[in-house]
Protein backbone atom coordinates (compact mmCIF):
# COMPACT_ATOMS: atom_id res chain seq x y z
CA UNK A 1 0.00 0.00 0.00
CA UNK A 2 2.93 2.58 -1.33
CA UNK A 3 1.75 5.49 -2.76
CA UNK A 4 3.33 7.53 -5.63
CA UNK A 5 4.84 10.93 -4.93
CA UNK A 6 2.89 13.47 -7.03
CA UNK A 7 3.65 16.60 -8.56
CA UNK A 8 2.81 19.74 -6.37
CA UNK A 9 1.35 21.87 -9.04
CA UNK A 10 -1.49 20.21 -9.80
CA UNK A 11 -5.38 20.33 -9.30
CA UNK A 12 -6.29 18.65 -5.73
CA UNK A 13 -9.39 16.93 -5.62
CA UNK A 14 -11.66 17.26 -2.50
CA UNK A 15 -13.71 14.11 -1.70
CA UNK A 16 -17.05 14.43 -0.21
CA UNK A 17 -17.60 13.27 2.53
CA UNK A 18 -19.74 9.91 3.46
CA UNK A 19 -22.10 9.46 6.38
CA UNK A 20 -20.34 5.94 6.99
CA UNK A 21 -17.80 3.97 7.46
CA UNK A 22 -16.40 0.17 6.26
CA UNK A 23 -14.58 -2.46 7.98
CA UNK A 24 -13.66 -5.71 7.45
CA UNK A 25 -16.99 -7.63 8.73
CA UNK A 26 -18.82 -5.90 6.20
CA UNK A 27 -19.12 -8.10 2.80
CA UNK A 28 -18.46 -5.92 -0.28
CA UNK A 29 -19.90 -6.83 -3.62
CA UNK A 30 -17.88 -5.61 -6.81
CA UNK A 31 -19.78 -5.05 -10.37
CA UNK A 32 -19.65 -3.08 -13.52
CA UNK A 33 -16.21 -1.92 -15.50
CA UNK A 34 -12.72 -2.91 -15.56
CA UNK A 35 -12.12 0.03 -12.30
CA UNK A 36 -14.35 -2.35 -9.99
CA UNK A 37 -11.84 -4.81 -10.41
CA UNK A 38 -8.84 -2.26 -10.24
CA UNK A 39 -10.58 -1.58 -6.62
CA UNK A 40 -11.90 -4.85 -6.00
CA UNK A 41 -9.28 -7.27 -5.99
CA UNK A 42 -7.08 -5.29 -4.21
CA UNK A 43 -9.67 -5.67 -1.43
CA UNK A 44 -9.45 -9.05 -2.03
CA UNK A 45 -5.96 -9.00 -1.80
CA UNK A 46 -6.14 -7.32 1.85
CA UNK A 47 -8.11 -10.10 2.98
CA UNK A 48 -11.58 -8.53 2.41
CA UNK A 49 -14.78 -10.29 2.05
CA UNK A 50 -15.53 -9.00 -1.66
CA UNK A 51 -17.05 -10.61 -4.46
CA UNK A 52 -16.34 -9.04 -7.85
CA UNK A 53 -18.12 -9.30 -11.12
CA UNK A 54 -19.45 -12.94 -10.87
CA UNK A 55 -20.67 -13.36 -14.41
CA UNK A 56 -17.64 -10.87 -15.90
CA UNK A 57 -16.94 -7.55 -16.72
CA UNK A 58 -19.69 -5.50 -17.45
CA UNK A 59 -19.34 -2.15 -18.94
CA UNK A 60 -23.35 -0.59 -19.52
CA UNK A 61 -25.81 0.27 -17.50
CA UNK A 62 -28.79 -2.05 -19.05
CA UNK A 63 -26.19 -4.82 -18.59
CA UNK A 64 -25.64 -4.28 -14.97
CA UNK A 65 -28.86 -3.93 -14.37
CA UNK A 66 -30.11 -7.39 -16.23
CA UNK A 67 -27.00 -9.45 -13.63
CA UNK A 68 -27.88 -7.47 -10.82
CA UNK A 69 -31.65 -8.42 -11.35
CA UNK A 70 -30.64 -12.21 -12.00
CA UNK A 71 -28.27 -11.80 -8.57
CA UNK A 72 -31.08 -10.37 -6.43
CA UNK A 73 -34.19 -13.12 -7.73
CA UNK A 74 -31.64 -16.04 -7.78
CA UNK A 75 -33.33 -16.44 -11.53
CA UNK A 76 -32.25 -20.20 -12.60
CA UNK A 77 -31.15 -20.53 -15.99
CA UNK A 78 -32.74 -23.31 -17.85
CA UNK A 79 -31.57 -24.79 -21.49
CA UNK A 80 -33.71 -22.17 -23.90
CA UNK A 81 -31.63 -19.56 -21.94
CA UNK A 82 -28.48 -20.86 -23.66
CA UNK A 83 -27.23 -20.28 -26.98
CA UNK A 84 -24.85 -22.56 -28.91
CA UNK A 85 -22.43 -21.93 -32.14
CA UNK A 86 -19.29 -23.15 -33.24
CA UNK A 87 -19.88 -26.13 -31.08
CA UNK A 88 -20.01 -24.55 -27.50
CA UNK A 89 -22.65 -23.26 -25.59
CA UNK A 90 -22.92 -19.74 -23.84
CA UNK A 91 -24.92 -17.38 -22.59
CA UNK A 92 -25.10 -13.64 -23.29
CA UNK A 93 -25.91 -12.52 -19.82
CA UNK A 94 -22.19 -14.36 -18.73
CA UNK A 95 -18.53 -13.80 -20.35
CA UNK A 96 -16.20 -16.53 -22.15
CA UNK A 97 -15.10 -18.49 -19.54
CA UNK A 98 -19.03 -19.84 -19.32
CA UNK A 99 -18.97 -22.13 -22.10
CA UNK A 100 -18.93 -25.34 -22.63
CA UNK A 101 -19.41 -28.54 -25.61
CA UNK A 102 -21.79 -30.13 -22.84
CA UNK A 103 -25.27 -28.32 -22.42
CA UNK A 104 -26.05 -29.93 -19.10
CA UNK A 105 -22.25 -28.96 -17.66
CA UNK A 106 -22.30 -24.99 -18.45
CA UNK A 107 -26.20 -24.74 -17.18
CA UNK A 108 -24.87 -26.25 -13.72
CA UNK A 109 -21.85 -24.12 -13.90
CA UNK A 110 -23.99 -21.10 -14.04
CA UNK A 111 -26.91 -21.83 -11.73
CA UNK A 112 -24.47 -22.31 -9.48
CA UNK A 113 -22.56 -18.97 -9.53
CA UNK A 114 -26.07 -17.40 -9.50
CA UNK A 115 -26.92 -19.58 -6.08
CA UNK A 116 -22.97 -18.68 -4.49
CA UNK A 117 -23.70 -15.13 -5.78
CA UNK A 118 -27.18 -14.59 -4.40
CA UNK A 119 -26.43 -16.23 -0.93
CA UNK A 120 -22.89 -13.40 -0.73
CA UNK A 121 -25.50 -10.05 -2.09
CA UNK A 122 -27.91 -11.35 0.34
CA UNK A 123 -25.34 -10.54 3.09
CA UNK A 124 -23.26 -7.92 1.70
CA UNK A 125 -23.71 -3.94 3.07
CA UNK A 126 -22.23 -2.04 0.64
CA UNK A 127 -22.99 -2.24 -3.57
CA UNK A 128 -20.14 -0.62 -5.60
CA UNK A 129 -21.46 0.02 -9.14
CA UNK A 130 -19.12 1.24 -11.91
CA UNK A 131 -20.44 2.30 -14.89
CA UNK A 132 -17.91 2.36 -17.79
CA UNK A 133 -19.95 3.34 -20.98
CA UNK A 134 -23.16 4.37 -22.45
CA UNK A 135 -23.00 2.19 -25.51
CA UNK A 136 -24.26 -1.43 -25.63
CA UNK A 137 -25.01 -4.48 -28.11
CA UNK A 138 -28.41 -5.21 -28.53
CA UNK A 139 -28.98 -8.73 -30.59
CA UNK A 140 -31.22 -8.26 -33.22
CA UNK A 141 -32.86 -11.46 -33.00
CA UNK A 142 -34.64 -10.59 -29.87
CA UNK A 143 -33.98 -6.67 -29.53
CA UNK A 144 -31.93 -7.10 -25.96
CA UNK A 145 -29.22 -5.87 -24.83
CA UNK A 146 -26.46 -8.51 -24.44
CA UNK A 147 -23.32 -8.31 -22.00
CA UNK A 148 -20.41 -9.85 -23.80
CA UNK A 149 -20.95 -10.88 -27.52
CA UNK A 150 -18.93 -13.67 -27.08
CA UNK A 151 -17.34 -12.92 -30.79
CA UNK A 152 -20.33 -13.84 -32.91
CA UNK A 153 -20.80 -11.95 -36.00
CA UNK A 154 -21.20 -8.48 -35.85
CA UNK A 155 -24.78 -8.50 -38.23
CA UNK A 156 -25.96 -10.52 -35.12
CA UNK A 157 -25.90 -6.84 -33.10
CA UNK A 158 -26.73 -3.42 -33.15
CA UNK A 159 -24.88 -0.97 -31.79
CA UNK A 160 -26.87 1.83 -29.52
CA UNK A 161 -25.86 4.47 -27.58
CA UNK A 162 -28.44 4.60 -24.29
CA UNK A 163 -29.92 8.33 -23.63
CA UNK A 164 -29.42 9.69 -20.12
CA UNK A 165 -33.29 9.34 -19.24
CA UNK A 166 -32.50 5.63 -20.48
CA UNK A 167 -29.33 5.53 -18.29
CA UNK A 168 -31.63 7.05 -15.41
CA UNK A 169 -34.37 4.42 -15.72
CA UNK A 170 -31.76 1.44 -15.41
CA UNK A 171 -30.21 3.17 -12.39
CA UNK A 172 -33.65 3.53 -10.80
CA UNK A 173 -34.44 -0.36 -11.33
CA UNK A 174 -31.58 -1.04 -9.83
CA UNK A 175 -31.60 1.24 -6.72
CA UNK A 176 -35.17 -0.13 -6.08
CA UNK A 177 -34.19 -4.10 -6.71
CA UNK A 178 -31.26 -3.15 -3.89
CA UNK A 179 -33.82 -2.03 -1.56
CA UNK A 180 -32.94 0.89 1.26
CA UNK A 181 -31.18 -1.60 3.80
CA UNK A 182 -27.75 -1.66 1.90
CA UNK A 183 -25.47 1.25 0.86
CA UNK A 184 -24.62 1.83 -2.86
CA UNK A 185 -22.23 3.33 -3.99
CA UNK A 186 -21.98 4.86 -7.64
CA UNK A 187 -18.62 5.28 -9.76
CA UNK A 188 -17.83 5.83 -13.12
CA UNK A 189 -15.28 4.41 -14.66
CA UNK A 190 -11.88 6.50 -15.84
CA UNK A 191 -10.93 4.08 -18.28
CA UNK A 192 -10.99 5.53 -21.70
CA UNK A 193 -13.13 3.56 -24.37
CA UNK A 194 -10.85 5.23 -27.42
CA UNK A 195 -12.55 2.85 -29.99
CA UNK A 196 -15.53 5.30 -29.52
CA UNK A 197 -13.64 7.64 -30.39
CA UNK A 198 -12.50 10.76 -28.13
CA UNK A 199 -16.14 12.84 -28.46
CA UNK A 200 -17.91 9.70 -28.48
CA UNK A 201 -16.53 8.83 -25.22
CA UNK A 202 -16.67 12.09 -23.49
CA UNK A 203 -20.88 12.51 -24.12
CA UNK A 204 -21.01 8.51 -22.84
CA UNK A 205 -19.37 9.60 -19.97
CA UNK A 206 -20.92 12.88 -18.94
CA UNK A 207 -24.55 10.86 -19.35
CA UNK A 208 -23.50 8.42 -17.21
CA UNK A 209 -22.16 11.12 -14.71
CA UNK A 210 -25.27 12.85 -15.41
CA UNK A 211 -27.81 9.99 -14.46
CA UNK A 212 -25.59 8.74 -11.63
CA UNK A 213 -26.23 12.68 -10.06
CA UNK A 214 -29.71 12.84 -10.27
CA UNK A 215 -30.01 9.44 -8.84
CA UNK A 216 -27.95 10.06 -5.76
CA UNK A 217 -29.80 13.61 -5.02
CA UNK A 218 -33.11 11.33 -4.59
CA UNK A 219 -31.76 8.62 -2.88
CA UNK A 220 -30.99 8.62 1.10
CA UNK A 221 -28.52 5.37 1.01
CA UNK A 222 -27.06 5.91 -2.90
CA UNK A 223 -23.34 7.98 -3.11
CA UNK A 224 -20.82 8.65 -5.60
CA UNK A 225 -17.09 8.13 -5.74
CA UNK A 226 -15.61 10.71 -8.23
CA UNK A 227 -12.92 8.38 -9.49
CA UNK A 228 -13.47 9.74 -13.18
CA UNK A 229 -12.80 13.30 -11.36
CA UNK A 230 -9.69 11.59 -9.18
CA UNK A 231 -8.39 10.47 -12.57
CA UNK A 232 -9.44 13.02 -14.97
CA UNK A 233 -8.75 16.36 -13.63
CA UNK A 234 -6.31 15.24 -10.45
CA UNK A 235 -3.95 13.16 -12.45
CA UNK A 236 -4.95 14.63 -15.58
CA UNK A 237 -1.28 12.96 -17.56
CA UNK A 238 -0.20 10.09 -19.24
CA UNK A 239 2.36 9.12 -17.04
CA UNK A 240 -0.36 7.66 -15.19
CA UNK A 241 -1.90 5.39 -18.39
CA UNK A 242 0.13 2.31 -19.30
CA UNK A 243 1.32 2.04 -22.48
CA UNK A 244 -2.69 1.54 -24.04
CA UNK A 245 -3.19 4.86 -23.08
CA UNK A 246 -6.84 3.71 -22.00
CA UNK A 247 -5.91 1.79 -19.00
CA UNK A 248 -5.13 3.30 -15.73
CA UNK A 249 -0.85 2.61 -14.91
CA UNK A 250 -0.38 1.09 -11.29
CA UNK A 251 0.45 4.16 -9.66
CA UNK A 252 -2.56 5.70 -10.83
CA UNK A 253 -4.45 2.40 -9.34
CA UNK A 254 -2.62 2.69 -6.17
CA UNK A 255 -3.52 6.73 -5.95
CA UNK A 256 -7.26 6.22 -5.92
CA UNK A 257 -7.48 3.43 -4.07
CA UNK A 258 -5.69 5.57 -1.42
CA UNK A 259 -8.58 8.31 -1.25
CA UNK A 260 -10.96 5.05 -1.69
CA UNK A 261 -9.43 3.51 1.47
CA UNK A 262 -9.79 7.34 3.43
CA UNK A 263 -12.95 7.84 2.52
CA UNK A 264 -14.66 4.32 3.64
CA UNK A 265 -12.49 2.62 6.13
CA UNK A 266 -12.23 2.98 9.56
CA UNK A 267 -8.78 4.48 11.06
CA UNK A 268 -8.53 0.52 12.74
CA UNK A 269 -9.87 -0.81 9.21
CA UNK A 270 -6.91 0.94 7.77
CA UNK A 271 -3.94 0.07 10.31
CA UNK A 272 -5.31 -3.49 9.55
CA UNK A 273 -4.80 -3.69 5.87
CA UNK A 274 -1.24 -2.11 6.56
CA UNK A 275 -0.50 -5.08 8.54
CA UNK A 276 -1.94 -7.56 6.00
CA UNK A 277 0.02 -5.78 3.01
CA UNK A 278 3.44 -6.11 5.06
CA UNK A 279 2.55 -9.84 5.60
CA UNK A 280 1.64 -9.58 1.92
CA UNK A 281 4.80 -8.20 0.95
CA UNK A 282 6.60 -10.73 2.82
CA UNK A 283 5.09 -13.84 1.35
CA UNK A 284 5.85 -12.64 -2.48
CA UNK A 285 9.45 -11.96 -1.57
CA UNK A 286 11.56 -14.42 -2.81
CA UNK A 287 15.36 -13.75 -1.32
CA UNK A 288 18.31 -14.90 -3.24
CA UNK A 289 21.44 -16.54 -2.00
CA UNK A 290 20.23 -17.25 1.53
CA UNK A 291 21.17 -21.22 2.21
CA UNK A 292 18.47 -23.87 2.94
CA UNK A 293 18.56 -23.71 6.80
CA UNK A 294 18.30 -19.13 6.42
CA UNK A 295 15.18 -20.28 3.93
CA UNK A 296 13.51 -22.25 6.53
CA UNK A 297 14.28 -19.72 9.36
CA UNK A 298 12.86 -17.05 6.75
CA UNK A 299 9.81 -18.90 6.12
CA UNK A 300 9.07 -19.73 9.67
CA UNK A 301 9.56 -15.74 10.71
CA UNK A 302 6.88 -15.71 8.27
CA UNK A 303 4.64 -18.43 9.81
CA UNK A 304 5.02 -17.12 12.79
CA UNK A 305 4.00 -13.29 11.48
CA UNK A 306 0.72 -14.53 10.15
CA UNK A 307 -0.20 -16.35 13.22
CA UNK A 308 0.58 -13.18 15.58
CA UNK A 309 -1.89 -11.33 13.12
CA UNK A 310 -4.59 -13.77 12.74
CA UNK A 311 -4.64 -14.22 16.39
CA UNK A 312 -5.10 -10.71 16.64
CA UNK A 313 -7.44 -10.65 14.15
CA UNK A 314 -9.68 -13.66 13.65
CA UNK A 315 -11.19 -12.81 11.27
CA UNK A 316 -8.69 -12.77 8.31
CA UNK A 317 -8.37 -15.55 5.84
CA UNK A 318 -5.13 -17.06 5.43
CA UNK A 319 -5.80 -20.51 4.37
CA UNK A 320 -4.43 -20.44 1.11
CA UNK A 321 -1.07 -19.00 1.78
CA UNK A 322 -0.83 -21.76 4.56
Amino acid sequence: MSFPTLPKHRTLITIPEFPFRLNYKTPLFFIGSCFSENIGYQLEDLKFPVKINPFGTLYNPASIWQVLDTIISNKQMTKADLSFSDGKYFHYLFNTTFTDFVQNTLLQKINLTINDTHDFFSKANTIFITLGTSFAYKLNSNNKIVSNCHKQPANLFTRILLDTETIKSYLEKIVESIGKTKIIVFTVSPIRHLKDGLIANQRSKAQLIDAVHQIVEKQDNAFYFPAYEIMMDDLRDYRYYDTTLTHLSQAAIQYVFYHFSMSFFTSETQKIMQAVDKLNKQLRHKPLNMSKEEQLAYQAQIASNMKALINHYPFLNFNSEK
